[in-house]
């Protein structure tokens, strides 16, 4: 069976299907609300709806779907990208079906893995996009849960990352950034570095903060007001002395956050992103997109 290309336009005066390029249907647009894009298998009617219809002993069962690429684009050009949230969970299922959470990993960086520290409610994401160099991470949980993408740091060495945008889905707070952690375990001590947004009707709070955890739960060491992302984070560790920086201008000048601290984390740890939120009890996540990411051991 061959690949078809279907298309859908969107106006405020009317909507139109496509079907290979082909137009094969125009109505008057009588939706004036946002809404969400939805892909999906159709099996079976809904109440009042002929189409597709009830399938039948003929029906091919288990019936699948392949897609080859999604794309929505916008004729507003002063809309930013956007990237799909993870975590929809649909309100009601018939009796007996259930809806499966997997994660997704895309093909990330030699030497690279990623996966969930902790144990929060829905599994998260890492993906690499190398040809962008972008990153894009989606994690949920609270405490020492969090989603983790790293490598390994030998010794001394450095983090940097500019987190370009940070998405706060059902939840009060969120945050993203660098981190230098001794293992994947969710006890293991770890520093770090992230961006964050809270929540607090009718003001939203952002800041860059420090934060440490060792034996203890993890603990904010320093915080830095910032107006929002773009916002460049550089971890840099020197023994067990870390230093964080931040910058609002690309790079180009750099400001410490709080003063160097010590941890007691000793030989080779790994380096990389995080993402997580207060958001273990709600199943959606917070997404966090990267980019100018790199390590460098010392």
């Amino acid at each position: 069976m061959d690949f078809h290309t279907y298309g859908f336009l969107w106006t405020p005066t009317g909507v139109s299907w496509y079907v290979d390029q082909k137009l094969t249907l125009t109505q008057v647009n009588r939706v004036t609300i946002p809404m969400y894009v939805l892909i999906d298998l159709a099996v079976g009617k809904d109440p009042g709806n002929l189409w597709p219809g009830d399938p039948d002993g003929g029906t091919q069962w288990p019936s699948s779907v392949q897609i080859d690429y999604f794309r929505v684009y916008s004729n507003d050009p002063s809309l930013p990208s956007v990237t799909p949230d993870a975590g929809y969970t649909p309100s009601t299922l018939p009796s007996g079906l259930s809806v499966v959470q997997t994660s997704t990993v895309g093909p990330l960086p030699s030497g690279w893995a990623a996966g969930s520290i902790g144990s929060p409610n829905l599994r998260g994401s890492a993906t690499w996009n190398p040809n962008s160099g972008e990153w894009i991470l989606k994690g949920a949980g609270y405490g020492n849960q969090e989603e983790f993408a790293g490598t390994t740091l030998s010794g001394n060495g450095t983090i940097s990352a500019t987190v370009a945008s940070l998405t706060r889905i059902n939840s009060n707070d969120d945050r993203g950034g660098v981190a230098i952690r001794a293992s994947t375990q969710s006890s293991a001590p770890e520093i770090a570095l992230v961006y964050t947004t809270s929540f607090n009707s009718p003001n939203t709070r952002t800041r860059v903060v420090l934060t440490s955890r060792g034996s203890q739960p993890t603990t904010e060491i320093a915080s830095a007001n910032v107006t929002g992302a773009p916002v460049s984070l550089r971890l840099v560790r020197k023994g067990n002395a870390f230093t964080g920086y931040y910058s609002l201008d690309g790079g180009n000048t750099w400001v410490a956050v709080g003063t160097t601290q010590n941890t007691q984390l000793t030989g080779p740890a790994l380096a990389g992103l995080v993402v997580g939120g207060n958001q273990n009890n709600y199943l959606r996540l917070s997404r966090g997109i990267f980019t100018g990411v790199t390590v460098n051991n010392n």
